[in-house]
């Protein structure tokens, strides 16, 4: 089987080229997970706060009441959703144009800051979300 240069490069480096997929999807895990985390917080040290659905649909089949800043919580994740497909085709176009030992070290090097930055973020909510449940103070 002869391979040309640019598919000899992926096959050579499969390990890294399967590191950089799984930073790249740890990273994203661990932002939602901290947007998750931080929206949990807030909600708890806000307990008066009454649960209002923000999709107009589902309020009506399910008899909910709408919030009233819907429309822009519908901005807010539809604009998260853009960035974060943008996110994915940039990941996507620069791991396919990936063809030297240099390219591929850098690529590594900002995909392990993304996924080491966001985890910090993950984990610092998670231990501060846990140490108030194990405090009592979160229920």
């Amino acid at each position: 089987m002869k391979l040309d240069k640019p598919n000899f490069f992926k096959f050579y480096h499969k390990k890294y080229f399967k590191l950089l997929d799984t930073l790249f999807v740890l990273g994203l895990i661990f932002n939602i997970g901290a947007l998750f985390l931080t929206n949990v917080l807030v909600v708890a040290n806000n307990p008066n706060i009454q649960v209002l659905e923000s999709n107009p649909t589902a309020a009506k089949l399910h008899d909910f009441e709408v919030h009233p800043e819907a429309s822009s919580l519908y901005k807010s994740f539809v604009i998260q959703m853009c960035m974060y497909f943008v996110l994915f085709i940039c990941f996507y176009y620069f791991r396919s144009h990936l063809h030297t030992n240099w390219q591929l070290v850098v690529m590594l090097s900002t995909l392990t800051f993304f996924a080491f930055v966001t985890g910090l973020d993950f984990f610092n909510n998670l231990g501060y979300f846990v140490g108030k449940l194990s405090m009592g103070w979160c229920i």
